[in-house]
């Protein structure tokens, strides 16, 4: 039988700042092409020349930060090599940004296709009160024909991508039956996250099942994607599960329950969902 649920909140739990920095979010790459491209002081030289690949001359090591934009943070921080004059024009959110445009430049990827795309189902099992998502055919079969018995669907489902796809993260997927009946699943796209589960005798990693691109730091999603939320039953009902949603008046109706958002504000998203 089976139920999304987490061995213990201790052990797994992925939410608030640590979580935003154990993932590398996902920048705007058309929006940071155009910061970048923005002046932002009187100086006569070339992007070409000013914000050239050699990280020796003049501004040209924001390049050191191409897809890390705690690096770009930090540069503009500290004010080396005359980042300070970048210093309060950007939030976190633009960092990322210009971050995403460095890594891709010459040009930004272009747009995913839908085929690239799988429908991730959600399932409700009334006895233990515990949801379950799921993308795999297979498994999508044999829930719904009743072969795992107490399942159904919620109408709900949001999408997600294919493994590999790029400008997302591959989700882990692992399984412990710490909960007798009530045995857990858990997804997880932090590599971190996946590497300390692998090592723990309490999960049995399953595998990678899809990809979804990441949340910037402060729980927003970039254009062509939808905040996934994220809630956590608090352990009731003697096992911990966890509910995402794309749909805030479900995402609000668990809270009123009592469940709790997990996620950085003010997006609150802990995921992203390709439209």
């Amino acid at each position: 039988m089976i139920t999304y649920s987490l061995l213990s909140r201790a052990l797994v739990c992925l939410c608030g700042l640590a979580w935003a920095l154990s993932v590398l979010a996902a920048g705007n790459c058309a929006n940071g092409e155009i910061l970048y491209n923005t002046p932002v002081r009187n100086v006569s030289c070339s992007n070409a020349s000013c914000h050239g690949p050699d990280p020796s001359k003049d501004l040209n090591f924001i390049m050191w930060a191409a897809n890390k934009p705690a690096n770009l943070a930090q540069a503009i921080r500290d004010g080396g090599g005359g980042m300070s004059v970048y210093q309060g024009r950007y939030t976190s959110g633009d960092l990322e940004d210009l971050a995403a445009w460095i890594g891709s430049a010459p040009k930004c990827p272009a747009n995913e296709p839908t085929s690239n795309r799988l429908d991730l189902i959600e399932y409700y099992y009334a006895e233990f009160d515990s949801y379950f998502v799921t993308a795999l055919t297979d498994e999508i079969q044999k829930l719904d024909s009743g072969e795992f018995a107490g399942w159904t669907r919620t109408g709900l489902q949001f999408k997600v991508n294919v493994l590999d796809t790029p400008g997302s993260l591959n989700v882990c997927r692992f399984y412990s039956v710490a909960f007798g009946l009530k045995s857990a699943h858990f997804y997880t796209p932090a590599p971190d996250e996946c590497a300390r589960l692998k090592t723990n005798p309490d999960w049995i990693f399953e595998g990678e099942v899809f990809a979804i691109p990441a949340a910037r730091a402060d729980g927003t999603c970039v254009a062509g994607t939808e905040p996934i939320y994220r809630l956590y039953n608090d352990g009731r009902g003697g096992a911990p599960n966890h509910r995402y949603t794309t749909v805030a008046t479900v995402r609000n109706l668990m809270i009123a329950l009592g469940w709790i958002l997990e996620g950085n504000g003010p997006g609150f998203a802990f995921m992203c969902a390709p439209l």
